[in-house]
């Protein structure tokens, strides 16, 4: 908004400045507007009014109002030297009498005159402005908003963690959405007042619910700023109320936290000191997300929806959301993720390890507290215990990774297909299923003349009398849900027709469908197993550590498969290390380690664990029924492989010639192979650490065999 201040004749050249306008300015505007000032002519200024960031933009009643106030405070300086303050209206005035300043500003025309240069609302925008501050006013006053509520949810189990109160606009009233309240109190200078009493509301409604979870309500950072100016705290309203406000979490929405900064820190120190939680919202839509992150370190980070939507198909949101959760974890920040709407997105969240989930896939807000849907629950557990194998750098199946997918009969329209592309950015192949069993894959890049074709007209008359089956191709790469990931990624790569968009469809007993998965998605756990394998492997043998020993063991025990827990360990290695030296002593640990891998393969289960828990202490999970021939088999074949690391002299003396502590020298027999084992059906296992302590103790037997 522009706006000229012109001075009449009788004001001389040079009174009027820059700097007295702009004092003028500071003490007339009651909003954060950002003010400019030009002398065009000797009698002529102008100024540029800009509305700051989150604000309220300035519309006909406030020109107005700046207008007359300007004015009169530029004529009563000119005259008087001084600025008088607005006199009372005397007892017996008339209603609507308006107030002036002192007597002698009124007696001459005035010197000043001031012309808005840019358009105003017109009458009927005003009107309408009018009509909602009604219609706010009358909501506020007889509490009319409703409250509705959307679990948020745990990703690693599906349980719920809280629910986020959502103010409802009541029925039939003239502001019908959300929206349009907020945007009316922004008009009215409101936002504080209405905010307060949402927040009243939603402490009631959930109160009146029961509420036994987190409880996450919306504030604005102006109404926050103008909590102190209440009669009572925060935390005394939630106590009326009947909430702990250790119970609640602020959602401090992110675009707000641009402006006063500083305030907004004491204002969220305040709220903490009352026992409040603080999330900062709708992060990554403005330009302050990791500014307001690392300053506030809030206990929650809520991503905008846009940060969701077709997550799994943008590989740059997934790569800075990776960043964003690996920096949270470093500063004690959970991360949630707001508008999860598909399986696709929720596993793509899974996989990044985003610590929460809401959106309609997971609960649509209503009424009452609701739980979760049982499949959505089941499918979450699931998809975490994937990753955590990922992450421990274990071995996961392809049919673990695999998600269903769209299916259509061979004899279906291929508009269907067509439609079903175009309504979602995510599906990236359609899989051609007769009698359950797969015929076919239809890609997306197949179509992709045909969706551009579709755009803005009926595919039904672009493709007349297609069907899926004349577009589809059978060449497609079929993996067995039993394979593991990162061997299905290598036959992935031999393959010239596979992009990483590409799905391979994943199937049982050769034909028959369980789902898809995209390249991308096998070539991404690969390298994160590989990576994370590393990080838990022992250094020297480059098998699992004891991290990942007792988080299998454990997921076995809780699942009460039939476990068997082997331990081995070489008893007298240490004299062996002092006779030969270090580096054979790594050789024997090695050999070992290989060894135990060979007896696995030949005796095992088929998802044997080895560990290596340092040293030579190993302990192997296999099956029950695998136990007692998995031991048998290995003292047998360590029998053989122990005599190549000794000299044929010790080999027949059965005994080492090794050096104590005095200067002398000693006979130690030459080492021996432990085994000790449990098993699950003779043994009670409870929890990882009594199944290990038990091994060290009262193993079922133990078996030490000398080198021969």
């Amino acid at each position: 908004m522009t706006l000229l201040v012109r001075g009449a004749p009788q004001v001389h050249s040079g009174w009027l400045t820059a700097a007295r306008l702009q004092r003028h300015l500071s003490e007339c505007l009651m909003e954060p507007v950002d003010t400019q000032v030009w002398h065009l002519l000797p009698d002529v200024w102008a100024i540029s009014l800009r509305v700051r960031s989150g604000s309220v933009p300035v519309d006909t009643i406030h020109i107005h109002t700046l207008e007359r106030t300007l004015t009169r405070r530029l004529d009563a300086e000119w005259k008087t030297g001084s600025i008088p303050d607005f006199c009372p209206l005397p007892d017996d005035a008339p209603d609507g009498a308006p107030v002036s300043f002192g007597e002698d500003s009124l007696d001459t025309p005035p010197a000043f005159t001031l012309l808005p240069l840019s358009a105003m609302y017109a009458v009927d925008t005003m009107q309408g402005n009018i009509a909602e501050l009604n219609s706010l006013l009358e909501i506020i006053v007889n509490k009319q908003m409703r409250t509705q509520f959307q679990p948020i949810v745990s990703l690693f189990d599906g349980q719920v963690l809280g629910y986020e109160a959502l103010i409802r606009a009541p029925r039939g009233a003239l502001l019908r959405r959300p929206g349009q309240m907020f945007r009316a109190a922004d008009k009215a200078r409101m936002v504080s007042w209405f905010d307060l009493a949402c927040l009243e509301q939603c402490f009631l409604t959930a109160n009146r619910q029961e509420l036994r979870h987190l409880l996450f309500v919306n504030m604005d950072a102006e109404g926050l700023a103008c909590l102190d100016l209440h009669d009572r705290s925060l935390a005394v309203r939630a106590r009326e109320a009947g909430l702990d406000p250790a119970s609640i979490v602020i959602e401090i929405t992110e675009r707000q936290t641009i402006g006063d900064f500083p305030r907004l820190m004491a204002d969220i120190a305040s709220l903490r000191e009352q026992g409040f939680k603080i999330a900062v919202d709708d992060a990554g839509t403005g330009y302050s997300s990791l500014h307001a992150i690392a300053e506030l370190r809030p206990e929650f980070v809520k991503l905008d929806r846009s940060m969701v939507r077709n997550l799994d198909v943008c590989g740059e949101r997934r790569a800075l959301l990776t960043a964003l959760v690996g920096y949270a974890q470093q500063i004690g920040t959970a991360i949630l993720g707001e508008g999860v709407e598909t399986r696709e997105e929720l596993s793509t969240l899974i996989d990044l390890g985003v610590t929460y989930g809401q959106g309609y896939l997971m609960g649509k807000p209503v009424d009452n507290f609701r739980g979760v849907p049982r499949e959505t629950r089941e499918f979450i557990a699931q998809r975490a215990q994937q990753r955590l194998l990922i992450a421990t750098g274990r071995t996961v199946t392809v049919g673990g990774m695999a998600r269903k997918g769209l299916m259509l009969a061979p004899d279906a329209p291929l508009e269907s297909a067509v439609r079903a592309f175009s309504k979602n950015p995510s599906l990236t192949s359609v899989v051609v299923v007769e009698e359950g069993r797969v015929r076919g894959l239809l890609m997306r890049q197949s179509l992709d003349y045909a969706l551009s074709a579709a755009v803005g007209a009926k595919a039904t008359e672009l493709l007349p009398q297609q069907t899926v089956s004349q577009w589809m191709y059978t060449n497609m790469l079929l993996a067995e849900e039993s394979i593991s990931v990162c061997e299905m990624a290598r036959q992935a790569t031999t393959r010239a027709d596979l992009s990483l968009d590409s799905d391979i469809v994943v199937v049982r007993g050769g034909t028959e469908y369980v789902g898809v998965v995209p390249v991308r998605v096998l070539i991404e756990a690969t390298a994160s197993t590989q990576v994370n394998r590393l990080q838990y492997a022992d250094p020297l043998t480059n098998l699992p550590n004891r991290v990942v020993l007792e988080q299998t063991l454990q997921e076995r025990i809780t699942a009460r498969l039939a476990i068997g827990v082997v331990r081995i360990d070489i008893s007298s290695l240490e004299p062996y290390n002092r006779c030969y030296g270090l580096a054979h002593g790594d050789a024997v640990i090695q050999a070992l380690a290989r060894l135990l891998q060979q007896v696995s393969g030949s005796c095992g289960a088929p998802d044997d664990l080895i560990a290596h828990l340092g040293g030579d202490d190993f302990v192997v999970l296999t099956g029950a029924d695998q136990v007692h021939e998995f031991c048998r088999t290995l003292t047998d074949r360590f029998a053989v492989l122990s005599p190549q690391f000794f000299s044929a002299e010790h080999v027949r003396s059965g005994k080492m010639d090794v050096a104590d502590r005095s200067g002398g020298t000693r006979q130690v027999p030459l080492f021996t192979l432990s085994v000790t084992h449990l098993s699950s059906v003779k043994h009670k296992l409870s929890y990882c650490a009594q199944v290990l302590h038990d091994l060290n103790s009262v193993g079922q037997t133990t078996r030490t065999l000398k080198a021969a």
